[in-house]
């Protein structure tokens, strides 16, 4: 079993992951969406480490496969709910549309990707003018002698 590790330590286990220079996407089986979105911030996915995970009964151990970095940007977030995902065929269930016991889960899929050149310079230029505009105010509070 693969599972990611965000920065802040969040741990989800992966169904697939596919990553490109530009884009990284995986999916998870049945979280909670509202969570996951709110842990996919700038500051949470700068780094992102895919663990191989081995469970002998209860004990498990993590060891790094690969890491990603610069997948800062959240694209998409897209759900599918009740998809079946195993199928036993051993036993009968006239419940559902194989007639066999299924295996359902809500699949999540999440896309990630690095800001352009455009974007990033836009956001240095923003940045830039956030402190020239707190720069000015506080100028103008000193003349005015509000200090």
């Amino acid at each position: 079993m693969e599972r990611i590790k965000l920065v802040d330590g969040q741990e989800y286990d992966i169904k697939s992951l596919n990553a490109t220079d530009t884009v990284l996407s995986f999916s998870v089986h049945d979280v909670d969406l509202g969570v996951l979105v709110a842990k996919m911030n700038t500051d949470n996915v700068r780094k992102i480490e895919v663990m191989s995970v081995d469970q002998t009964g209860l004990a498990e151990s993590e060891s790094l496969l690969m890491a990603y970095a610069g997948f800062t940007k959240l694209d998409t977030v897209s759900t599918r709910y009740n998809v079946v995902t195993d199928t036993d065929y051993t036993t009968e269930d006239d419940t559902t549309v194989s007639g066999f016991a299924e295996e359902a889960h809500n699949i999540t899929t999440v896309t990630l990707s690095k800001p352009t050149v455009i974007e990033k310079t836009v956001t240095k230029i923003q940045e830039d003018q956030e402190t020239q505009d707190a720069a000015i105010e506080e100028l103008a509070n000193l003349v005015a002698g509000e200090v």
